[in-house]
């Protein structure tokens, strides 16, 4: 059986059901701040561990939300992991309700077989969140890192220190495929506020301007260094 790991989650409590957020006030009780409120859900894909991270971005500010890993039974066929893993994420989106899905692109690396791997378990994940009525994007992963960074060569362990210390997370986790999805998540609502919305000015949900990169460039990369286990 595949194993739900939520041991992450910091504000499970901040999750509610997208049909009851049809207005715009935070999840605190506090007054409506703006009609741009997004949930937005990154997953980093892989068939034996998927990474995947929420936030919620309000038009202001980006607010952690939560982060965690699906892992697959490692014993079992590539085709039967496929299989559960879109269950997986069936039950993940009807449970987190995002507004928005954010994907990795896909990448070619030297080892052609599991850059096919990896677009199978893309399209269970995408096919999933157009059937629960998300919007689907996709990121390069080297305008992640840049993003998050301000270099596009940056290593997972970069990404993941000044990540967290953006979204005001005290401790690190060792989870690499939980925090490269919550990138996805993040500069996905940085992108959102270069498009018109302007983020607070606080340390803790603001990076530099030079860290600064919501295009999306047409770059295969990869969020981390994947092996064939991962994939």
């Amino acid at each position: 059986m595949a194993r739900l790991d939520l041991s992450l989650v910091a504000n499970p409590g901040l999750i509610k059901n997208r049909r009851d957020r049809n207005w715009a006030g935070s999840f605190t009780g506090d007054q409506p701040e703006t009609m741009l409120e997004k949930i937005i859900l990154g997953i980093d894909p892989g068939s034996h561990f998927t990474g995947f991270g929420l936030v919620k971005f309000d038009g202001r500010r980006v607010q952690h939300l939560s982060h965690g890993v699906i892992s697959l039974p490692s014993r079992q066929c590539f085709n039967h992991r496929v299989a559960i893993l879109a269950g997986e994420i069936e039950l993940l989106l009807e449970r987190l309700q995002p507004d928005i899905t954010v994907v990795e692109k896909i990448f070619l690396g030297k080892n052609a077989d599991s850059a096919f791997k990896l677009g199978h378990t893309r399209g269970v994940i995408i096919a999933a969140a157009m059937k629960a009525g998300c919007e689907v994007v996709e990121y390069a992963t080297r305008s992640v890192k840049k993003g998050v960074t301000g270099s596009g060569s940056a290593s997972k362990e970069q990404v993941q220190m000044l990540l967290f210390a953006a979204l005001g997370l005290k401790s690190p986790s060792q989870n690499l495929d939980a925090s490269d999805a919550l990138a996805l998540a993040f500069y996905h609502a940085r992108h959102l506020d270069s498009q018109g919305a302007r983020l607070s000015a606080s340390p803790s949900t603001r990076l530099s301007a030079s860290g600064r990169d919501s295009g999306v460039e047409p770059v295969h990369g990869d969020l981390r260094t994947k092996t064939e286990r991962d994939i």
